[in-house]
């Protein structure tokens, strides 16, 4: 029997850099099951995430699909593609191992770095890959300060009514949308004169058809 393989591919809006986009990482995963002589019958992806967020969607969906038994192993990238948390990383290679599912490092498919032997090494690659976490964090402030204190756009979306200008320059700067911000006077309106609770004033809007930043229909946390 061809034993079903799946991968799980990552990356967050801090690391997207050369060997690790995401179709860098599907296809050397995609390579490596084919290599091993597995089935590929299923991808999960999770873009613009941290690795030490647990609620990621679609990595919650493969530890969810793991314990219905729909497969019996998973390739990622590099170890820091499945989890940057050590914590929550030796958990979910347990919680692995126990269901009999192996997880794979797709540059090197031989072993099973969820396994009882590769137990030492793999919590290893995972402190490391926690630390290189807590630098780019770091380094990523220091970015952001700096900006700041020479009156550059530290980075990120500005609020709802204003909009970027000069992205990915040094020059970017936030300006006013004149579009968002006739929205946000009809927000106004409605709650304030009309006094709607936030549930009607998502309705109405939908209902005129105005999408919101993100395009998803408004809603109350919205």
């Amino acid at each position: 029997m061809i034993a079903r393989a799946v991968f799980y591919a990552r990356v967050s809006t801090a690391d997207q850099v050369e060997g690790t986009s995401l179709e860098t990482q599907r296809k050397i995963c995609e390579m490596a099951i084919k290599a091993q002589g597995m089935s590929l019958t299923d991808q999960y992806v999770d873009a613009g995430a941290s690795g030490a967020d647990q609620s990621r969607p679609e990595w919650r969906r493969l530890l969810e699909d793991a314990k219905s038994g729909k497969f019996d192993a998973v390739f990622v990238l590099d170890i820091d593609r499945f989890t940057r948390s050590q914590i929550h990383g030796l958990q979910a290679m347990e919680d692995l191992r126990q269901l009999g599912v192996a997880l794979y490092d797709a540059k090197n498919p031989t072993v099973d770095v969820a396994s009882i032997d590769a137990n030492l090494l793999t919590s290893i690659r995972l402190i490391m890959a926690q630390e290189e976490r807590n630098k780019t964090r770091e380094r990523t402030v220091r970015g952001q300060r700096e900006r700041l204190a020479v009156g550059g756009w530290p980075g990120g979306q500005p609020c709802y009514g204003w909009r970027l200008e000069g992205v990915h320059t040094r020059q970017a700067h936030p300006v006013p949308d004149l579009e968002e911000r006739a929205n946000l006077r009809l927000i106004q309106r409605l709650i304030v004169e009309d006094r709607l609770s936030l549930l009607h004033v998502s309705e109405r809007l939908n209902a005129l058809g105005i999408p919101s930043r993100t395009n998803k229909r408004w809603s109350a946390a919205v």
